[in-house]
This record gives C-alpha cells, structure tokens and sequence, in this order.
C-alpha cells in the first residue's frame, strides 16, 4: 500500500517539496545589536527591535539611529528609556552648561560638562551610534560606569548649548570670518587704501572732464571697453566649451556607503512655505538615518514658529532657533548651525526650494569620485513658476542661460564662477577651514566661490535640478536683485582691498577671474543698458557707419564692436538655455529683454546708493505667492504635528 501511494505523481511532488524546504536555506536574521536590544524591556516589539537591525545593515549606520530615523519610536521616548536602563535620570528641561564648555562639541561628542552645583551631576549625554554601543556593552560586561551624568535626547543637548551659550553661539556666527582671516570680511567695509585710490580718481575724473573733456572722455571709455572686452572672451570661451560639455554621471554608491549628509534651512518669515519645504526634503532619496536637517529659525519670527508647531517633522530634523544677535542675515543664520552639523558633506536649500530627490546621492558619489580640493557642487536651479508673467518667464529664461549654460562652461575649463544661493554642496571640512560664511554680506554665495578660489579649492557643477520661486512682483524683483547687486559690490571691495598680495597668491589666475566675472555683472548692470541705448540710438541715427577722423572713429569701431559681441555672448546663453531647459515656448518675452535690462540697472543703482546708506541690510523676497508650477504638488491637510520643543508627555511614559 505504501510503495503504490509513493508512485502517486501527487505524493511525489509533496514529497520533493518538503525535502526542498528542509534542504533550502533559511533566511538570515541579523542579531538584536546591543545599541537597542533594551528597548525590548520597555515595551517596545521585537518586531520593530529587529526591523530597525534590517535597517542598519543595510544602510551601515548605528542601530539606534536606524531606528528613531524610521519612525518607529520618538528619539524622546528612546533616551528615557535608557536613562532608566542606566539607572540615571533623564532631562528635558534647562540646565547650565559649563561656560568652559566648547558649545558645539556637545553634537559631535554627545557629551556636555554641565555648570558647577547642577544637581550633583557633572555631565549630559547624549550617546548615539559607536558611542551609545560601547556604554552598553561596558555595562553589560558588569564594568563599572560612573553615574554622575544625566541623559536627554540630541535636540535637547543642542537647545542647552544654544540657551547656555547664546552671546558667545551669536557673537562667533557673526565675527568668526573676521577673526580666523582678517581682511575677508564685508564688515570692515572699504580700507583706507581703497578710500584714498576711491577719492584720487573721483578727483582726476572730475578735473580731467572739466579741464579735458575729451581726452578724460577716451580714456574712460577705453578702460570700460578693456573689462567688457574680457568678460565677452571669458563669456564666449565658457560658451564654447558649453556646447561641447556632456555631463558625466559617476557611479552610485551603495548605501552602507554613504556618508552622514547635513542640510540647512535657513528660514525667516515663510509660514507660507515651511510645510512644502519639509515635504520636498523628507522626499529626498537618502537613508534617512545618515540625514542630518538643521532647520534655523529667528528668535523672533514667531509666524514661523507657530506654523512649525502645526508640521509633523521628520525624525531626522532639529530645529535650531538662532539667538539674537545682529546683522540677522540668511549667512549669520547658517554660521549658527554650522558648528552643530554632523555630516561629511553638508548643502543649502532655501525655503522655497524643491530639490530632486536624487540629488544628496549623485552629489555624495561625485565628491567621491572627485579629488579633494574639489570642495563645492553647484545645483542647477531652475524656475517654476515661470508661467506667472512676463516677469518670471524672463527670470526663467536667464536662470537657465547661467546655470545650464555658462556655469558649466566655466567648469568645464576650470574657472571659479560665482555661487548661486542655494543647493551648494560642500565638503564641510574644507567649508570651515574657509571660515563659513560671511554674515556681513548680503550675496554670502558670490564672496565665499571667490573665498575658496583665493584658498586653492574648486567648484563644480552638479547635473540635478532645484526648483525655485521667483518674484512675480516688479518691487520684490527689484528688492531681492538690488540686494544681489549690492552684495557683489560688497565681495569687489572686499577683495579688492590688496590688490599685490592677491596677485601674488598661488591661485591667483582663478581668482583675478572671478573677480573679473562679478566687476563685469556689476558694471554691466550698471552702464551696461545705457550704453545699449546709446548705440541703438547711434545706429539708427547713422552716425556710427559715419567715416570721422581718429579717435572718434575708433570709438565708434568699438562700440559697434563691443555692441555686436554682446549681443551675441548674451543671447547666445539664453537660446541655448532655453533649448537645453526647454523653455522654447517662453521666446515671445525675449522683445522684452531690453525693459528687462534696463530694470536691472535701475537695481544697480539702487543698490549702489543703498551701499553707501545701509551696506548690511538684507532685503526679504517673500515665497509662497507663485500662481503656477512646472512640477504642481499636492500636500495633504494641516496635520496635528508634534510641538518642537517637545516634552515626555507629548509621546507617552515609558512602559516598565
């Protein structure tokens, strides 16, 4: 009977399957690691214990952090819980630091000397990662631990080195440039070099008009065609190499391979865009457990902080509110959190601003791939609400000539170019050995691409997209380019103030042309559209195909030429950028570009008087008012969210 049931097809085929399950090898389950195998004293699941395990093997973080970035439990509710496994109490509320404490070494250290008579504690810890599994398993192989320490969670650590220590957090934020290299800083304005050179050619031009207008008269305009002569051949020759620049991707790096990447959001009154902000980044494609979001806020931007309360925020951010302190400006705000950043690579993003979600990886794996005095990868940022009016589509139009056309010219030969505001990717090493930012100049981006160029680094361009919002109002256009424009005077006295010791810099080559690019943006903006005029003027009048005798025909020679050539290095850029951006569609506003041109002098000169009245004043664009999108994305509603500064009743007592 048994031998016929063996012959059966059926009965073999359930035989060979069982012999394939006994002999198939059983999926390997990693161990609980000891950086939170006690959490499963206190009521949390194995289930969420040995998915947060999965999750650091395979991104190749600590087991901890894999596990608060998921989700899965609050970073409260983590440290209380091991606050109570230690035998130490665990603090949310204030405590002094020592004043001898280095203030920002507590977020790379996890450890914080606490001020004399503190409860008879000397220390607040927060250990997280190597740190956190080496504390555990000395306790667990019963080696004596010392107990006179308290421990809270990182944010709390960061919020008492920031009440503990403001004046000192503020006065660095603002100063630090000025003291690490002297001279480099927007606030010492202008020398007294540059104000006796300032005043002796005011006063020859001034005597040469009056007392030889004409001579005066040639002499100017050589000088001005010798600068536009340059910045057209550095135009063309960056166009050139354009045309022939293919992008290279280099390989991705695997996730156990991917360094800790910090993001900063500086934000001062954008209630209306913080929770789109907070999506796109939580949208970004990266381990979440090696993302490190700094968020700064202003003490007094209250609209700000009360729209916050109304966000869920990702488990991988801290919101940092920046003491006060002056000049509060967009540079001042990220010197704050700079110190308190953990990552390899560090970048920028504005409130507005919605990234690719690819970009951290493709920028991670093109610094590996890039020798290390490559310190800085500029995004390409592009507009999206370029469908508003005329306004923006001609901001679209010149945003994708600069940063899809020129931006990769320069690199592609090698030159500095001027950095735009945001999606600049850093080496964080080499960005504080440079001294940060600059919180004395209002186009922080522009002084620090000519900063690194003056310390021997480079930068280079990064093949993803950022999305941005543009003023579609003609006053807000006006405000936020007069403050560019102000800032790049600010960066040509800045480094203008020795002209033979930056000639005698060992790159001084890259620098003297970034310097060069932005005096060519500056004395473009402001002579650049009345010269325009004049020519057209001159041309229609026929007076330039006249035959006068010298000088006046080589002037006329040159202005025909000068003309002609930028014309071309200009609209060269923007059909290109079009095309490249596909933005063909927009041509019908390029009529306009002369208007465009002659408002963007109007902001020269506005900033140039705004210069000399208020030199650290910071011109806020507000965001949030764009009437259409390139990539519309729906956010859900307003969710309760978790308050920021959060406490232990707002996610339950740890269960025994």
């Amino acid at each position: 009977m048994l031998a016929v049931l063996a012959s059966c097809p059926e009965v073999l085929r359930v035989e060979n399957f069982n012999r394939s399950r006994r002999l198939r090898p059983r999926p390997k389950v990693p161990d609980i690691p000891v950086a939170i195998a006690f959490l499963a004293r206190y009521g949390v699941s194995p289930a969420i214990l040995q998915q947060g395990s999965s999750l650091a093997l395979a991104q190749g973080t600590g087991a901890d952090e894999a596990l608060i970035a998921s989700g899965n439990i609050c970073s409260v509710r983590f440290y209380r819980a091991l606050a109570r496994h230690l035998h130490v109490p665990f603090v949310d509320h204030y405590m002094q630091l020592s004043p001898q404490a280095c203030w920002h070494m507590g977020s790379q250290t996890g450890i914080a000397p606490l001020a004399p008579n503190a409860q008879g504690l000397g220390y607040v810890m927060a250990p997280r990662g190597k740190a956190l599994s080496a504390l555990l398993k000395s306790v667990k192989a019963g080696h004596r631990v010392r107990t006179d320490f308290a421990i809270t969670t990182p944010q709390h650590l960061t919020r008492l080195a920031l009440v503990s220590q403001n004046r000192r957090i503020a006065s660095e934020a603002s100063q630090n440039l000025a003291r690490e290299h002297p001279g480099l800083s927007a606030v010492d304005r202008i020398s007294h070099g540059q104000a006796y050179a300032g005043t002796g050619v005011a006063l020859a031009t001034i005597l040469g008009v009056v007392l030889a207008p004409a001579p005066t008269s040639l002499a100017l305009f050589v000088l001005c065609s010798v600068l536009f002569s340059i910045v057209v051949a550095l135009r063309i020759w960056a166009l050139a190499a354009s045309v022939q620049e293919t992008p290279v991707r280099p390989e991705p790096l695997a996730d156990t391979d991917l360094p800790v990447y910090s993001v900063i959001l500086p934000v001062y009154r954008e209630k209306n865009v913080v929770r789109k902000l907070l999506d796109a980044v939580s949208a970004l494609d990266y381990p979440h457990a090696k993302l490190d979001l700094k968020l700064v806020v202003e003490s007094c931007d209250c609209e700000t902080l009360a729209a916050l309360q109304g966000c869920t925020l990702p488990p991988f951010c801290e919101v940092i509110i920046a003491p006060p302190g002056s000049p509060r400006t967009k540079p001042r705000a990220m010197n704050i959190a700079l110190p308190f950043c953990r990552g390899q690579y560090l970048v920028i993003y504005d409130a507005e601003d919605e990234p690719d979600p690819g970009q951290l990886r493709l920028a991670a794996a093109s610094f590996a791939a890039s020798p290390d005095t490559l310190v800085c990868l500029q995004a390409r940022l592009c507009i999206d609400n370029a469908a508003d009016n005329w306004l923006t589509a001609l901001f679209a139009i010149e945003y994708a000539a600069l940063f899809d056309v020129m931006n990769p010219g320069y690199a592609a030969l090698g030159q500095q170019f001027p950095l735009g505001g945001t999606s600049n990717h850093f080496r964080i090493d080499a960005l504080r050995k440079a001294g940060g930012w600059d919180a004395w100049n209002v186009t922080e981006d522009a002084d620090l691409g000519l900063r690194l160029a003056r310390f021997g680094l480079h930068i280079g361009v990064l093949d993803s997209v950022t999305l941005e919002e543009a003023p579609a109002g003609l006053r807000a256009w006006r405000l936020q380019r007069q403050r560019w424009l102000k800032g790049w005077m600010q960066t040509l006295l800045t480094h203008s103030r020795n002209p033979v010791g930056l000639w005698r810099e060992p790159c001084a080559a890259h620098s003297i042309t970034a310097l060069v690019l932005i005096a060519g943006c500056v004395c473009g903006a402001l002579f650049g559209p009345g010269f325009f005029w004049a020519t057209v003027y001159q041309i229609f009048a026929g007076q330039l195909f006249d035959l006068p005798a010298a000088p006046s025909a080589f002037v006329n020679y040159m202005s025909l030429t000068l003309f002609s050539a930028g014309v071309a290095c200009c609209m060269g850029p923007l059909l290109l950028g079009m095309r490249r951006r596909k933005l063909l569609r927009l041509a019908i506003y390029l009529p306009l570009l002369p208007v465009y041109f002659l408002l963007m002098s109007v902001a020269a000169w506005g900033a140039l008087i705004e210069l000399c009245r208020n030199p650290f004043g910071w011109n806020k664009t507000e965001h949030g008012l764009a009437r259409s999108s390139l990539r519309r994305a729906s956010f859900g509603p307003p969710a309760s969210g978790r308050p920021i500064c959060a406490t232990p009743k707002d996610f339950g007592e740890v269960s025994s």
